[in-house]
């Protein structure tokens, strides 16, 4: 089973695993360019470290390795397609990408799964990543939404590419010492909020007087079953925790996204974080499931 370094050349077969992978788990498919968009993001490096698996000569399985060199830390994204799986590819990429870690000088691997996937979880145990931290999945039906009471003498409005340096500064400061959380750089969030399907406009910003008090990172999506909304980052400068202004940036984003037609909102936040989890739970967000973190120390 030869493991080989990925050429952009090599995009159908990486294309290929993933959308076999995504389309068992019931999540969207990619297109060719949706997939070298992804991967050409200014902290990737594909070509460096991404590897493909072949068996009898078809694609049987990636591994991404996202290195963060900040932190030293080295997080493992990849899939084998159905048809190959439990022939030791899995593993084989792992201890692969386990090796090229260490040349990479990280003191850390991350992997990810669903705590409903048994194989990832056994995968890892066998390779001694222990789980060590858990997301909670949260959705909302906006007809459902509960708003709370806050002060509204903010100024809202939604953004454009001169913001970008400012979310960054307030991102950076709001998840400072979070869990994994690794600083972004204003290349960083210009590239991503321009990604498929998103603009800077679906980021809605909250000021007082002058100064950028608290940001929301939407993105719309298309599913089978109509629209929805992602809520992707949100966060609220330090200096101003207290104020209500958690409440005021969810439910304006909330209503955007509903004013577009989304029929559910998603969004994803650590399950330590608990007054991030009281806003969502008050507001009318409800579980709908987990993602388990596994580290293995280098």
């Amino acid at each position: 089973m030869p493991i080989q370094p990925f050429r952009f050349s090599d995009l159908p077969a990486y294309l290929a695993i993933r959308n076999k992978d995504a389309a068992e788990a019931h999540v969207p498919l990619w297109t060719e360019a949706e997939a070298a968009e992804y991967l050409h993001q200014p902290n990737l490096h594909p070509e460096r470290d991404l590897f493909l698996a072949t068996e009898d000569g078809e694609p049987a399985g990636f591994l991404l390795v996202v290195h963060e060199s900040l932190l030293h830390h080295a997080i493992h994204e990849g899939a084998v397609a159905p048809a190959w799986r439990r022939r030791g590819i899995g593993t084989s990429l792992m201890l692969h990408a386990i090796a090229h870690s260490r040349g990479l000088l990280a003191r850390k691997v991350l992997g990810s799964g669903s705590d409903s996937d048994v194989a990832r979880r056994t995968l890892f145990a066998s390779l001694g990543l222990l789980p060590a931290h858990r997301q909670v999945h949260m959705r909302l039906e906006p007809d459902r939404f509960r708003e709370g009471r806050f002060d509204r003498s903010y100024t809202v409005r939604l953004a454009d590419a001169p913001d970008v340096r400012y979310i960054t500064r307030l991102q950076n400061r709001a998840f400072a010492g979070g869990w994994n959380y690794c600083p972004n750089t204003p290349g960083e969030l210009h590239y991503r909020m321009r990604m498929h399907g998103s603009e800077y406009s679906d980021t809605v910003l909250l000021s007082m007087g002058k100064a950028l008090v608290a940001y929301c990172w939407t993105r719309p999506r298309r599913t089978a079953h109509g629209h929805a909304g992602v809520i992707w980052m949100i966060g609220v400068d330090p200096d101003w925790h207290g104020k209500g202004l958690g409440q005021a940036i969810l439910a304006e984003s909330v209503h955007r996204l509903r004013d577009g037609g989304a029929a559910v909102i998603d969004l994803t936040v650590n399950e330590e974080n608990d007054s991030a989890l009281n806003l969502y739970r008050q507001a009318g967000f409800v579980p709908t499931g987990h993602t388990v973190w596994y580290e293995l120390a280098l």
